[in-house]
């Protein structure tokens, strides 16, 4: 800390106004109080040679350093200082010899709060120019070399030849955000004494890291929309969080009207996010984001395309970027010497077209030109992997100067693998929408054929199994009971209570067959409905070789109807059919609870309903349960049920199912059909195909 006042800080005040040119640090003493770590957190890294730490740090020290501007004869000095924040530290790379480690890469991944507690402040607040040293410009200086992008290298083993790609880094990739719209938002402009609510004149201020955007100002509206598209580099994730503040533009103070804070890693999982989220000390407002995640190649394979992309995308207030380039500055050699023989004390500025940056600021950074160097971007597009490391020659200075730079670019890709668009149809009821199927579709096919134009079958309303003819209708059949069967059946009287669903080609001629059989002949049956089936096939071939040509309403074709889902239930005993998936984009547990079979009651008829807990917390957050079927064996549910929970959480979860019928409405006692228990660890979460 005292190398970083006494080389950083320091200068930096003295740039910032002709009056402090003589100020200086005249005692910095750090006291005896440690700083404290009040936890630690590991995150994987983004390879197998690199551990991230996270460490909560906590300093409140006894400190004393005095400060002096000579040229006014005013001191004033610092008496403790408090310091709070998250330091992330990453060791890399790791070695197979002592010291394990080769550098500690530290930096703080959000601005860390700082309290000073100023002595003598007021004599110095006389000082022309020094109003304006607080807090928040000892805090900016140090963002400056401690807050991302910057970072503090600490080499633990000699000549280490990864020094320069951990000092600087590339970024993990380029987060796009679109400033939507904001809704609600509260009115802070009043008039006649507080009588009156007027609107506000709304405007955003986004923020990662140091890296900081400010939207164009709506005037008299408390539902504004921007339509407005920035973009930031994004160099660690977890951590690294995207801040959106809405203030009310005012002449004197703009006034607060809501903040929201997003971790980038979130954004990096989905991909791409809209949505609208709620605003933090802004009463009932809402602000609507679009993110999407945009990945960093290495070749230009891709280039042509992303321009072509860019070039529909209405992006303001400037146009979408194609490519980052990184520049890490190292060194220079053979710089003329000044006027007065003094070495300089040079400064780098880096442009490429109307955007400018600066290394360090020195003591003196108005000085004359000491060279120039103008490199086209083409050079990077031809190099290997885009990247040059050379000593470039400077133009207008000495003969041997040189700079040493190390050039990369990278072509931003929008690219989303494994995200998939996700269709679920539903029946429209008065009390509980009815589940019906889902289909997907790879987000990735969209992008590349733009235009897609076919007809989804879903996962529950399946084709027919022959042929790739379209259907044209469902066919529900209910199946309540029989009466008056002939004595040789076990029961005169059966009751089913069950359900089947077709899939109709041709309504106007295809037949519902039924037929009542007992265990016996049901085997018979089958066998020669198997050798019926394959007559009947060979039978349909002939007539569509004979009608080829005729017109479809004199066929008379029959066909029977199988079932929707394909895949069989097992032979026997009780179950339930349930899909199970998590929907990564929404972090949410879904689960439908489709139907049972052949449940078994002691006594009469149960009511049967199902009930699931998500284990092992039995609260009543994680309770959910199916409406009640009246005295049926085999329910049909269709119901839907959601848990919001990551897919990380989910894994460590099971999923208990019990089937219970009330037996008596007064004294709710209840009677367990049958209970099932699923570890989600052990289940995959990807598909939602239903299962028994």
């Amino acid at each position: 800390m005292e190398k970083l006042l006494q080389e950083n800080v320091a200068p930096a005040i003295r740039a910032s106004s002709a009056h402090l040119q003589t100020f200086t640090f005249t005692k910095v003493d750090m006291g005896q109080k440690p700083l404290r770590v009040l936890g630690v957190r590991a995150h994987p890294g983004s390879h197998k040679k690199q551990i991230l730490l996270d460490l909560n740090i906590s300093y409140v020290g006894d400190v004393q350093i005095d400060v002096e501007v000579k040229k006014f004869f005013c001191k004033a000095g610092v008496k403790g200082m408090q310091l709070h924040g998250m330091l992330r530290i990453i060791l890399e790379p790791l070695l197979g010899d002592v010291p394990i480690v080769g550098a500690l890469s530290m930096f703080f991944i959000r601005r860390p709060t700082l309290d000073i507690n100023w002595t003598g402040m007021t004599n110095l607040l006389d000082i022309p120019g020094l109003s304006s040293m607080s807090d928040t410009m000892i805090m900016d200086t140090i963002s400056s070399f401690l807050v991302l992008p910057n970072r503090l290298l600490v080499p633990l083993v000699p000549d280490l030849p990864e020094a320069a790609q951990l000092r600087c880094p590339l970024p993990r990739g380029v987060v796009r955000v679109h400033l939507r719209a904001a809704r609600d938002l509260r009115c802070k402009d009043r008039f006649m004494g507080g009588l009156l609510e007027g609107r506000s004149d709304p405007y955003a201020v986004l923020r990662v890291g140091t890296q900081a955007a400010t939207s164009s100002v709506i005037g008299d509206n408390n539902n504004p929309a921007w339509d407005e598209v920035y973009e930031f580099m994004v160099h660690e994730v977890p951590g690294q969080e995207l801040e959106v503040e809405l203030f009310d533009k005012d002449p004197d103070k703009d006034d607060l009207l809501g903040r929201m804070k997003l971790d980038l890693g979130e954004v990096l999982r989905a991909r791409v996010m809209e949505e609208w989220f709620p605003l933090q000390d802004g009463g009932r407002g809402r602000l609507q984001l679009r993110l999407e995640w945009l990945s960093l190649l290495r070749d230009a394979s891709k280039l042509d395309q992303v321009l072509e992309r860019n070039k529909n995308v209405a992006a303001k207030p400037e146009p979408p970027s194609s490519a980052i380039l990184v520049v890490y500055l190292d060194r220079a050699e053979g710089l003329p010497m000044k006027k007065s023989g003094k070495e300089p004390n040079p400064v780098v500025q880096v442009s490429v077209q109307d955007v400018t940056r600066e290394s360090k600021v020195k003591d003196d950074p108005r000085q004359s030109p000491l060279g120039s160097l103008s490199l086209p971007l083409s050079r990077l597009l031809e190099a290997p992997e885009l990247s040059l490391a050379e000593r470039f020659p400077l133009q207008r200075s000495a003969p041997g100067a040189r700079l040493h730079l190390k050039l990369e670019l990278r072509v931003i890709v929008y690219d989303i693998p494994g995200q998939d668009i996700e269709f679920e149809l539903f029946d429209k009821d008065i009390d509980k929408d009815d589940f019906l199927g889902r289909c997907k579709v790879p987000l990735s096919r969209v992008l590349s054929s733009r235009v897609i134009d076919e007809v989804l079958h879903t996962n529950r309303l399946l084709q027919p199994a022959h042929g790739a003819q379209l259907s044209a209708a469902l066919l529900c059949v209910f199946l309540d009971r029989g009466s008056e069967l002939p004595t040789c059946a076990p029961s005169t009287e059966p009751v089913w209570d069950e359900g089947f669903s077709f899939l109709v080609v041709r309504p106007h001629e295809e037949a519902l067959e039924l037929q009542v059989l007992v265990p016996q002949q049901v085997e018979e049956r089958a066998a020669s409905r198997a050798a019926q089936g394959r007559e009947e096939e060979e039978e349909e071939e002939e007539m569509k070789e004979k009608e080829e040509g005729e017109d479809e309403e004199h066929a008379g074709l029959r066909q029977r109807l199988r079932p929707a889902d394909s895949r069989p239930p097992p032979a026997q005993g009780p179950r339930l059919q349930l899909s199970l998936w998590h929907h990564g984009e929404q972090r949410k547990l879904v689960a439908i609870v489709h139907r049972c079979r052949e449940l078994r009651a002691a006594k009469e008829l149960p009511d049967p309903y199902v009930s699931l807990v998500l284990l092992p917390d039995r609260s009543r957050g994680t309770k959910r349960k199916t409406g009640v079927q009246r005295r049926s064996l085999n329910p049909e549910f269709n119901e839907r049920f959601e848990w919001e929970l990551s897919l990380e959480e989910a894994a460590r979860r099971r999923l208990e199912l019990t089937v219970k019928s009330t037996l008596s409405f007064v004294t709710r006692e209840k009677e367990a059909l049958g209970k099932l228990q699923l570890d989600l660890a052990q289940v995959d979460l990807s598909e939602g195909e239903p299962r028994w």
